[in-house]
């Protein structure tokens, strides 16, 4: 059973759709918790109703015990793997060394980013692409490094700008993608589809 856990900033949108597609995987994988550091955040109350726990830990603390209290709950779950949807801070090399992998020879801990990277790295990335007036946009499953949205990536999802997209519509379909995208992460986690071959990370195939 691999134990998962989902680190979240705001509504929760990511994560309700991840916590739903685990329980497709009873006996495989189980988000065990969900953490935000916003008290108020609704992603607390998406996870609740679907029966997973959820606590805070404020960013009103410095970084270094902000993290380590993250890592006691996660070491106290036993949790193996991340996901992040949406949250809202960058997580330091020290954190992510606990859970670097040997044999993927990265961190387990995946990020779902709103545009094609490395395009639009950073913040607002489908208000970045929608301001360049790109013609293509999409979204990206990656795993995290010590940079900022620069590693190793799974999966890209794309869609075509409509020519009557306002900002709404277009950062709406990247949303489906987004979900899409999670969708095919944990169903390979779930069937330990994650490999590496040479230099690059792949999501296989059932």
């Amino acid at each position: 059973m691999i134990k998962v856990a989902i680190m979240a900033s705001g509504n929760g949108s990511n994560a309700e759709n991840i916590i739903r597609v685990a329980l497709q995987y009873p006996t495989q994988l189980k988000v065990v918790v969900v953490i935000s550091d916003r008290p108020q955040a609704f992603v607390h109350t998406r996870a609740q109703e679907l029966g997973v726990p959820s606590y805070t830990v404020e960013r009103l603390k410095d970084r270094l015990q902000h993290e380590e209290e993250i890592l006691a709950l996660l070491s106290k779950l036993q949790v193996e793997w991340l996901c992040l949807a949406g949250y809202m801070r960058i997580l330091s090399g020290t954190f992510l060394q606990h859970f670097y992998d040997l044999k993927l020879q990265a961190f387990r801990v995946a990020n779902i980013h709103p545009s094609l990277l490395p395009a639009f790295p950073g913040l607002n990335g489908y208000q970045q692409a929608f301001k360049a007036q790109v013609a293509q946009a999409g979204v990206t499953l990656h795993l995290v490094d010590q940079g900022v949205d620069t590693g190793p990536i799974l999966r890209q999802l794309s869609f075509d700008r409509a020519p009557d997209d306002d900002l709404t519509s277009f950062q709406q379909r990247g949303m489906e993608l987004e979900y899409q995208a999670y969708q095919e992460f944990i169903n390979a986690l779930a069937h330990h589809l994650i490999k590496r071959d040479g230099e690059r990370l792949y999501l296989l195939e059932e």
